[in-house]
């Protein structure tokens, strides 16, 4: 690995709080030129000044090779002046370009040059801030017996800026103590893995502590390693992940300032299955970082380009969000940078056909946003056949930008609405025609254009069963003294959820039954014995379990008594003698 040290001297800071990030518009292209290829572009931003810098190489633009260009963007995106070329050697082939801010608040760019027939150098132009070149162009790196190529540059603190290149592939972050730290693919030969190797330095490129190991040892190749300084002085460095079954994973990996972790690793694409590749990290505020990366078939065409937000605890600030808006064919390399002054960042990359001339350079910014829910929605309750039409209050959201906000409404677990029911966004509007029973929470989402957060408001919309009884009245005559049983049909109700039914039975009053009557409701049976019985009328009532409706048919009793055929006066026998001895006396 080649490292060359050139000594200047600024300072770099960053003061942006993270909270939800938004697209503020659509994509943008960078290249002005769409002839042929525009491609590996590179970012860098200027603090308190809301602009920023793209390079990228550009094929056939002036002549039949690969060039060097650049563009100044203000922090919306817009075109600041014209694009204007970086390198000036007629007869190389200029690729791989890459930025860094300087201490004067001017800024560097470096670049691979190829020449027909020799070995390819690597080349630096510093400008000053307004863009104009300070000096020549001048080779950093030359080698009669190796190729330099993938250059990577960072500033230092208080001396100037570290170049590094070579073929496995090293990335540079200055530190808090005026240092830096290098990471590169290592091949270990015993294991026939790559590994994520570093090594820190102090400002005058001296190495301090011994090699460290970014990754564990859980038996997968790591690669594409990208490093990036943190705010509270330690770094961080992410990689891809490829294990023995072909599943990537992009990783992220917190360290102290000697190179000891701090925390475990961290997992940050969601679906491994969709080949993440080249991450790179930046510090996008005082509290966390950004990962983007390019991921395969995760929107449905190819490759797009992914990020995800980090605290500086290691904890993810909500989801994956897709970077770009344009989704056809591929979207490949992005590159990152915070725009310090309204707490925004820019990411840029390499689409595919975008502008119907194989490959350019792209990008989007996201600003910070936070919004809050100010109210509730009243729940609805409508009857099976009812028209359905409410609004919801389009004050209900409020954002830091109230511009660009899209509502939509679902299900509380993701689902789509029930097809009986629309949501019109413009007008905030629910309408249709309750057509089934249901009884569950909707949620209205308001969020800015494609923003890496959502709002959200629940309410509860019920549509009650319909509940008919078939038979209105039942009629049943039992016998004093005897045991019973009168069995309910099993139509008796009908219900839209059958499954749902319920029975149970009381008095006409809807007192409790007698406690010689007894009703089971898993048979819908009355049975008793009818010893203290009289006429009455009972209620067997039908409950919709899920939304409590009801109804009810009336069973009418009526009594009899046993039919007696002869009637027998049986005496005690004293009485029997008592009454002789009364006739005798009567005869006498």
């Amino acid at each position: 690995m080649f490292l060359q040290l050139i000594f200047l001297s600024f300072l770099f800071s960053f003061s942006i709080e993270i909270t939800g990030f938004c697209r503020i518009n659509k994509d943008f292209q960078v290249n002005t030129n769409f002839t042929e290829s525009q491609q590996a572009g590179s970012l860098a931003s200027f603090e308190g000044e809301g602009r920023f810098l793209a390079v990228w190489e550009s094929e056939h633009e002036q002549r039949s090779y690969f060039d060097i260009f650049g563009q100044f963007f203000n922090s919306t995106g817009g075109k600041i002046g014209e694009e204007f070329k970086i390198s000036n050697d007629t007869s190389s082939i200029e690729q791989s370009p890459e930025l860094a801010n300087l201490a004067n608040g001017g800024y560097l760019v470096i670049w691979e040059s190829w020449n027909v027939g020799l070995n390819n150098v690597i080349k630096c132009q510093i400008f000053f801030n307004n863009g104009t070149k300070n000096g020549d162009e001048f080779v950093v790196h030359q080698s009669a017996d190796i190729y330099s190529e993938s250059p990577t540059v960072c500033g230092l603190l208080n001396e100037g800026f570290v170049v590094g290149d070579l073929q496995e592939s090293p990335a540079i972050a200055d530190l808090s103590n005026g240092g830096f730290v290098v990471v590169w693919m290592n091949y270990n030969s015993s294991i026939s893995l790559y590994n994520i190797l570093g090594q820190i330095f102090t400002e005058n490129g001296t190495p301090v502590w011994d090699v460290f190991q970014a990754n564990d040892n859980d038996g997968n190749n790591k690669r594409g390693p990208s490093v990036s300084s943190l705010p509270n002085g330690c770094f961080v460095v992410v990689w891809e992940s490829i294990s023995l079954d072909g599943l990537y994973e992009i990783v992220a990996q917190i360290f102290w300032i000697n190179g000891t972790k701090n925390g475990e690793k961290i997992p940050i694409n969601e679906k491994r299955s969709t080949k993440p590749e080249s991450p790179e990290v930046v510090v996008v505020s005082e509290n966390g970082f950004l990962v983007v990366w390019h991921s395969y078939n995760n929107d449905g065409s190819s490759y797009g380009i992914f990020a995800q937000i980090v605290s500086l605890n290691g904890t993810k600030n909500g989801s994956n969000f897709q970077v770009n808006e344009f989704v056809i064919s591929s979207q490949i390399n992005p590159d990152a940078a915070p725009l310090f002054d309204d707490e925004s960042f820019v990411v840029i990359w390499e689409s595919d056909y975008q502008d119907e001339n194989e490959w350019g350079i792209f990008g989007q910014i996201f600003t910070r946003e936070s919004g809050n829910v100010v109210g509730t929605i009243p729940d609805q309750h409508y009857d099976i056949g009812d028209p359905i039409s409410f609004n919801i209050s389009s004050g209900l959201f409020v954002f830091d930008n109230i511009s660009d906000i899209e509502y939509s409404s679902e299900l509380q677990n993701g689902d789509q609405l029930p097809p009986w029911i629309d949501f019109n966004p413009l007008s905030y509007f629910f309408y249709g025609v309750a057509q089934q029973a249901f009884n569950q929470t909707i949620k209205v989402i308001a969020n800015k254009y494609q923003c890496s957060f959502e709002l959200f408001a629940p309410f509860q919309l019920v549509v009650f069963d319909t509940i008919s009884c078939n038979i209105s009245n039942f009629s049943t005559t039992v016998t004093m003294y005897s045991s019973f049983e009168f069995v309910f049909p099993e139509n008796l109700f009908s219900f839209s959820v059958p499954s749902a039914i319920s029975t149970n039975m009381t008095l006409l009053n809807g007192d409790p039954l007698p406690y010689y009557l007894h009703y089971d409701p898993d048979e819908s049976r009355l049975f008793g014995t009818a010893s203290g019985l009289e006429e009455m009328d009972l209620k067997i009532i039908g409950t919709e379990n899920i939304f409590n409706t009801q109804a009810y048919s009336i069973l009418h009793i009526f009594k009899t008594y046993p039919q007696v055929s002869s009637v027998s006066f049986l005496f005690p026998n004293y009485l029997v003698d008592l009454m002789i001895i009364f006739i005798l006396g009567i005869i006498l």
